[in-house]
C-alpha cells in the first residue's frame, strides 16, 4: 500500500504493518497491567508522542524530547506505575536501560507527578527488527531521582564550560560511540581526533596536541583535519575491502559477522507477462512517458540537431564545495552565497 505523509508517497510493506502491530501490542500490554482501584474510577493513562519538558536539578536550562509513548497503571499494592516506551525500527540494538527513556520518565514524573503516587518506572524499547522480544528495564522512583540529579550535573558542567578556554573543557570529553553518536560537534572535537589517532600510534607514541584555536573558533583545526580527508576515505575504503575480501574468502575476523544486506528493489520477472496483465487491469495507467535528458538527444541527434534545441535547455551551476586554495576555480565570496538554494 502507498501511504500519503505530509505529501510524500511512502510505500508501507509487510514489516512495517507487522511492526506497528507489535507496537500496538506494546502499548496494550502495559495497559492489561492495571489494577482497578475504586478511588482511581479514571483507569489507566495512555500518551502517544508527547512533547515533555524536562526538568533536571541544578540545570537552569530547558530540556525537552517527544516521548513515543507513556503509559500510567496501578499496581496490586495501590501504587501507580509509569511506562515510557521507544519504539526503533532500526537495525542497532538500543537497550531499555538508555538514559533517553529515563529522561523521558523525568519528564512524566514532572507532568503527572502531582496526580500520581509512582514508585516504579519499567522502560521499555520495541524494535522489531532486531528481536522478537521488547526489552524491558526496570526503576526505582529514587533510582530515577539519581539519575535526574547526575545528568542535571552534567548539564550544568557542560553549560558552565561553554565560556573557557579549550585546554579547561578537553579534561571533560569523554568521546564513545554511544555518546557521540547523535553530537553534531564530533566533525570538530579534539578529543575524539586523539582517541582516533591513538589506535594507529605506537604505545610509545603520544597522540599530537590539538591545535591552539579559541574554543568557539575551531576554523584552523577542521581545515586541517579536511585536507587529511581524501586519505582518510581511501585508507577506509581499503580497510572495508579487505575486511570483504577476507571474510567471504572463509576467514574468521573477530567481532564481525558475515550477514545479508538490504534487499534490492522488485522487479518483475517476466516483464512480457506483467504487461500483458497489467494492460487489463489498468489499461493506459500501467505505463509512464517520459522525455528524454537533453544528454540523451544530443547523443541520438548530434551536435547539429540540438542546436535548435539550445534555447530550450539550462544547466544549473555547481553547488558551494570545499576545495585546496591551489584549484584553478575562482574563489565564491560568502555573500554570493544566497544565489544557491538551501538544502
Amino acid at each position: 500500500d502507498i501511504l500519503t505523509v505530509d505529501g510524500f508517497d511512502i510505500e508501507v510493506d509487510e514489516e512495517m504493518l507487522e511492526g506497528a502491530q507489535r507496537w500496538a501490542d506494546a502499548i496494550l500490554a502495559c495497559l492489561a497491567k492495571h489494577h482497578e482501584d475504586d478511588s482511581y474510577p479514571t483507569g489507566p493513562l495512555a500518551v502517544l508522542e508527547q512533547r515533555l519538558d524536562i526538568p533536571l536539578p541544578g540545570y537552569p536550562g530547558t530540556i525537552t524530547g517527544t516521548s513515543d509513548g507513556v503509559v500510567i497503571t496501578r499496581d496490586a499494592d495501590g501504587y501507580d506505575v509509569l511506562w515510557t516506551l521507544d519504539y526503533k525500527y532500526g537495525r542497532k540494538p538500543v537497550s531499555a536501560a538508555t538514559g533517553q527513556l529515563t529522561l523521558y520518565a523525568v519528564g512524566a514524573i514532572d507532568r503527572y507527578g502531582d496526580l500520581t503516587d509512582i514508585r516504579t518506572v519499567h522502560q521499555v524499547i520495541v524494535q522489531p527488527r532486531v528481536s522478537e522480544v521488547n526489552d524491558l528495564h526496570t526503576l526505582t522512583i529514587e533510582q530515577v531521582e539519581d539519575f535526574a540529579n547526575s545528568a542535571g550535573l552534567a548539564a550544568f558542567t557542560a553549560n558552565a564550560l561553554l565560556d573557557k578556554p579549550e585546554a579547561a573543557i578537553l579534561p571533560h570529553l569523554h568521546p564513545a560511540p554511544d555518546a557521540c553518536q547523535w553530537c553534531e560537534a564530533k566533525g570538530a572535537c579534539p578529543a575524539l581526533a586523539r582517541e582516533l589517532l591513538s589506535e594507529f600510534l605506537d604505545e610509545t607514541q603520544e597522540p599530537p596536541e590539538p591545535a591552539p584555536v579559541a574554543h568557539d573558533t575551531p576554523a584552523e583545526r577542521v581545515a586541517h583535519w579536511f585536507t587529511l580527508l581524501p586519505r582518510v576515505r581511501e585508507w577506509c575504503d581499503k580497510v572495508e575491502g579487505i575486511a570483504n575480501a577476507l571474510a567471504l574468502s572463509g576467514h574468521t575476523l573477530p567481532g564481525l559477522k558475515l550477514v545479508t544486506g538490504k534487499r534490492g528493489n522488485r522487479k518483475w520477472r517476466d516483464e512480457a507477462a506483467a504487461t500483458e496483465l497489467l494492460e487489463v487491469l489498468l489499461g493506459d495507467e500501467a505505463f509512464t512517458r517520459k522525455l528524454i535528458t537533453p544528454a540523451q538527444a544530443d547523443k541520438l541527434a548530434g551536435k547539429k540537431g540540438m542546436g535548435s534545441l539550445e534555447d530550450l535547455t539550462v544547466q544549473e551551476d555547481g553547488k558551494p564545495t570545499l576545495a585546496p586554495e591551489s584549484d584553478k576555480r575562482p574563489a565564491i565570496s560568502v555573500d554570493t552565497l544566497s544565489d544557491f538554494e538551501a538544502e
